[in-house]
């Protein structure tokens, strides 16, 4: 099926009736403060996402045909809600045929072949002998190195696209060489190693689907990334390899969700360890608050200055004059 419209064509569009497909983000049923149900959308395509709402008598019908991965064919009305753009879903039905490619988000400055070309200079910056031959072991495998290269960093939250743990992982890397500037004696081989590696997990964490949908699979659910990386780790370390170096790296790995009640079996003691998980931190928080900016830079209306709000940052994200 080919599809008519993208997202980013209907920001300026309010008022705007026809037809087009587009992929299902997040599904909800839910009820107005009159008790009326409704079925709140998130839609997205290549170009971005959009929310939408579906006012019809089938709500359970229809929501028990739909889930979250799914590609349908709506017919719409672009309104204007509290200065976003939201669209009003008359009719659903699911697509069977269509092309992925329509519906996979990548942001439009991403330039694959640069990130790819910066990922291997940054391989080939680590000079300690230990520590480049893990990182051989993984990234001379052209099928992880494919897989590295192609996964998303994260399900929602950050870098949530197809080369989004490339592009999370590099961006660390950048942020971290400003800090090694100032604190010159931290290792700048196991934080350049820890950094690479420390996401790897999410390659079997999650999947893209044909529609573009990032999904959790069976193993991720049941184990999480952390420990997936550790053990993807564990399966290619040499067994000559030095123990303390050993530790001081899966320390890293462990540590770099920072806090235990966001996910790290133990919090972070090493000076390496802490920069690692910052860069982290910084890298996801700016992606967010990047994202948001974006996408309320396209529903912007006259006289808004400010995103909608974001839970993840906790706020509006303020868009310029």
């Amino acid at each position: 099926m080919e599809k008519k419209y993208f997202i980013e064509d209907l920001f300026n569009s309010v008022g705007l009736t026809d037809q087009s497909s587009f992929v299902i983000a997040n599904i909800e049923r839910k009820t107005t403060r009159t008790n009326q149900p409704y079925i709140d959308l998130t839609l997205k395509d290549r170009t971005g996402e959009v929310a939408g709402k579906i006012w019809a008598d089938n709500i359970d019908e229809t929501i028990d045909q739909c889930k979250v991965g799914d590609v349908i064919s709506t017919d719409f009305e672009v309104k204007e809600y509290k200065g976003s753009v939201e669209l009003h879903i008359r009719k659903v039905e699911k697509v069977t045929e269509y092309n992925p490619a329509d519906y996979v988000l990548v942001p439009g400055d991403l330039k694959i072949e640069e990130l790819k070309t910066e990922l291997r200079k940054r391989i080939d910056s680590v000079r300690d002998f230990d520590l480049r031959k893990i990182l051989d072991a993984f990234f001379e495998d052209t099928e992880f190195f494919e897989a590295y290269c192609n996964s998303p960093a994260g399900m929602y939250i950050h870098h949530e696209y197809q080369h989004g743990l490339l592009q999370h992982c590099l961006e660390m890397l950048t942020i971290l060489d400003a800090i090694i500037k100032i604190y010159s004696d931290l290792n700048h081989d196991l934080i350049t190693t820890g950094t690479l590696l420390h996401d790897i997990g999410k390659i079997k964490e999650l999947k893209v689907s044909m529609s573009g949908s990032t999904e959790y699979t069976k193993e991720g659910q049941l184990i999480g990334h952390i420990a997936i990386g550790v053990l993807m780790i564990e399966k290619r370390i040499p067994d000559n390899f030095p123990q303390v170096l050993r530790e001081q790296l899966l320390h890293i790995i462990i540590s770099h969700q920072g806090k235990r009640e966001t996910g790290s079996p133990v919090v972070p003691t090493s000076r390496e360890a802490f920069a690692v998980y910052y860069a982290d931190l910084t890298s996801t928080y700016l992606n967010i608050a990047e994202h948001a900016r974006r996408k309320g830079l396209k529903q912007k209306a006259e006289g808004i200055s400010f995103s909608e709000y974001n839970r993840y940052l906790g706020n509006n994200v303020y868009l310029g004059e």
